[in-house]
């Protein structure tokens, strides 16, 4: 994928492949860290000294680059997040000479269940401005929408190319879980591609950005052309932006739809994120996908 320089702020010098950073760890267990690229675009050295800053600074780990960065030169930084405190969000600054990089962090006490965090932590954690119905871990699972939410059942591509899916988080049980289409009209699954178990990643089912089964970070996919539905075909039943598709549930809605116009820093442009429920709480986090090139399908 093509690395797009950013800076933070108007009339900075140095340049980064992010400017938002968001990790998961849960405590006392291995977590993946985050890779930051930042490079000099003058033909002039430029201080790039790092530090952190901000309330949860101690929880939050940069590797030392050198103090200038020369011309045209560029170094890669390596972030690691330990949550010390236990389960709550953590939110600090990377300075990297005068750039500063937003720092978010989602900290467990332990896998699963009530150590969970609420779905509106997640979306401000990954620098999505969005109010996802409430701030508890359990959300209303009967109305059509709740906060930002639309009621969107069905999708169709809104321009050329294909259909982007990315795993945002997954806070779950165990196990390699498939998602994908089902074409309007019809029932069954077409599978795009899987969540990966935690047999690598020891808490890829309950993390930030959660491992696909292959290693790609994001699929694409050509759609259905009379539109399509996305589900998860999880644990305890299969989960579908169409409350009306045949499931075993026995909540109303097995997924939330939200239309998502920035993402760590980014803006997007028809986007959408998708939340599932596995089970019966409404915590719509069981698996969280953003989907890129779509429109709702009337």
């Amino acid at each position: 994928m093509a690395v797009s320089w950013v800076s933070a702020e108007a009339g900075e010098t140095l340049l980064t492949d992010k400017t938002h950073v968001a990790l998961s760890a849960v405590k006392d267990k291995p977590a993946r860290a985050a890779t930051l690229t930042v490079r000099n675009p003058l033909e002039r050295a430029l201080p790039a000294g790092v530090s952190i800053e901000g309330t949860d600074a101690a929880a939050f780990r940069v590797n030392a680059g050198p103090a200038t960065l020369g011309a045209g030169e560029s170094m890669n930084l390596t972030i690691r997040f330990d949550p010390a405190r236990g389960a709550a969000r953590y939110s600090a600054t990377l300075r990297i000479g005068t750039l500063p990089v937003s720092l978010q962090g989602i900290g467990l006490a332990a896998f699963e269940g009530k150590n969970e965090p609420p779905l509106q932590e997640i979306v401000h954690a990954l620098g999505i401005p969005l109010d996802v119905g409430g701030s508890k871990l359990e959300l209303n699972t009967k109305a059509d929408a709740i906060g930002d939410s639309v009621d969107a059942r069905y999708f169709s591509k809104a321009g050329d190319g294909k259909v982007r899916i990315t795993p945002l988080a997954r806070f779950s049980p165990p196990g390699a879980t498939p998602f994908g289409m089902v074409a309007r009209g019809g029932t069954a699954l077409l599978e795009t591609g899987k969540l990966a178990d935690s047999g690598k990643v020891v808490d890829a089912h309950q993390c930030l950005f959660p491992p696909l089964e292959g290693g790609a970070a994001s699929i694409e996919a050509e759609p259905p052309v009379e539109g399509f539905a996305l589900y998860l075909n999880a644990h305890q039943y299969v989960s579908f932006t169409d409350p009306k598709m045949p499931t075993q549930a026995k909540i109303a809605r097995t997924a939330r739809v939200y239309p998502a116009r920035r993402l760590a820093g980014r803006d997007l442009k028809d986007a959408y994120v998708v939340g599932f429920e596995e089970a019966a709480n409404g915590d719509y986090q069981d698996a969280l996908f953003l989907l890129e090139n779509v429109k709702p399908a009337p």
